[in-house]
């Protein structure tokens, strides 16, 4: 049985290996608006969805705003 909990650690793994591979000049400016959208709602899952997609959408954005 996969529960909640293993659904969002994988979805959290993938983001970041997603952005990694994209870069975060392309994948930064696409979620921005559904972070915004979280991070507005009441529901303090949807909150928590919006921040962890920032902290791993920023993570390593220095290195690639360098280039």
């Amino acid at each position: 049985v996969i529960s909640k909990n293993d659904i969002s650690m994988m979805t959290e793994e993938h983001l970041g290996q997603i952005a990694n591979e994209l870069g975060n000049k392309f994948m930064l400016p696409l979620f921005i608006p559904l972070i915004q959208q979280c991070l507005s709602s009441p529901e303090i899952s949807y909150q928590h969805a919006g921040l962890a997609s920032l902290a791993i959408l920023i993570e390593n954005c220095h290195e690639s705003f360098k280039n």
